[in-house]
């Protein structure tokens, strides 16, 4: 076990590494709340663009390619953005229609990828592909916005990820996810303590 990890890390190409190093300085400068973590998430979004179509995930590659867009957006948001009450944008609950939106998109989302994968591509895992993949489109919405159930999201995506990636031998992703669930957690525990129940959104 440990000489196909050392293997595969020796393996490991300059784009995964570049991947991997930008997307944990990204997640840990969400945690701290400073915008200069999303054009570092751009370049590592950019990265996952080539990797997840090799490793012929091709929902995850459209999400990637996606969150470059996302990220503009919350590169905005957090500079310039507004709260639901209208004051500067800050750490809060997803308000609950929110949440039930989110909960039929990642319903209707996930049956969605998964039908036009398994259909029409060569997709390895195309139902788990498509669940982890619109459940980091509603996280990355969700951490635009600051809503702190971000970090619930990310995590439930990154376990399905880590699986695909150790199956098909894409260690370094699968550390690199592995260091975002602990980078996750954090971030639950950071947010969570810099808001009170005063501050959940409406």
């Amino acid at each position: 076990m440990l000489d196909t990890f050392w293997e595969q890390l020796v393996a490991t190409s300059g784009i995964e590494w570049l991947g991997t190093i930008t997307g944990i300085i990204g997640v840990w400068l969400t945690i701290r709340e400073r915008a200069a973590a999303w054009p570092i998430l751009i370049v590592c979004y950019g990265c996952y663009v080539f990797i997840s179509l090799d490793a012929k995930l091709y929902a995850m590659m459209l999400s990637q390619a996606v969150f470059i867009a996302i990220s503009a957006y919350g590169w905005y948001e957090w500079v310039a953005g507004k709260s639901e009450d209208g004051d500067h944008l800050k750490i809060a609950h997803t308000p609950r229609l929110k949440i039930a939106i989110a909960l039929t998109v990642l319903v209707a989302g996930t049956a969605l990828f998964g039908s036009l994968l398994s259909g029409y591509t060569d997709s390895t895992y195309a139902y788990l592909d498509g669940f982890a993949t619109v459940c980091a489109f509603v996280a990355q919405w969700m951490l635009a916005r600051k809503y702190i159930e971000t970090w619930i999201c990310w995590v439930v995506s990154d376990i399905i990820f880590i699986g695909i990636f150790v199956v098909q031998g894409y260690w370094m992703s699968a550390f690199l996810f592995s260091v975002f669930i602990c980078l996750a957690l954090r971030g639950w525990i950071h947010w969570k303590s810099t808001i009170t129940p005063a501050t959940r959104a409406a």
